[in-house]
């Protein structure tokens, strides 16, 4: 560290030398912004347009809508051709219920993932608010 000597103790030219082996503003609002973008680039891969990206346990929301789409299509094709039996008729809701179930966890990862994000960004807030000069 450097700065001048007055009457053996030191007096910091600069607020980014920090004091006593303290780390100073701008490696500490590094560090959050580092972290700020990891989380960014987190909730964006979880609300990509990209088919399941990510290390999701749960499928992207728009692959669950598409396999429903499919699922739809093809049960009202074999409506009307006459073709569908009990089973599928009573399957339906189940896979309707499913891809609920998939999306509303989907959500909760997208949600839980924008509020570590928010928190980051308030510790970059509140991390370069302490780092300014006072004013007077």
């Amino acid at each position: 560290m450097s700065g001048r000597s007055e009457g053996g103790s030191k007096i910091y030219g600069t607020r980014a030398e920090g004091k006593r082996g303290m780390p100073s503003c701008a490696t500490a609002n590094t560090t959050v912004m580092d972290t700020a973008y990891k989380e960014l680039e987190k909730l964006q891969k979880l609300t990509s347009d990209e088919p399941s990206m990510g290390k999701s346990k749960t499928p992207a929301i728009q692959d669950s809508l598409n396999s429903l789409l499919q699922t739809l299509h093809m049960q009202k094709k074999r409506l009307e051709a006459g073709l569908p039996t009990e089973a599928e008729l009573a399957e339906l809701p189940r896979t309707v219920e499913a891809r609920k179930k998939e999306m509303d966890e989907r959500q909760k990862e997208i949600y839980n993932s924008l509020a570590r994000y928010g928190k980051v960004l308030d510790k970059v807030n509140l991390g370069f608010n302490n780092c300014r000069e006072p004013q007077n």
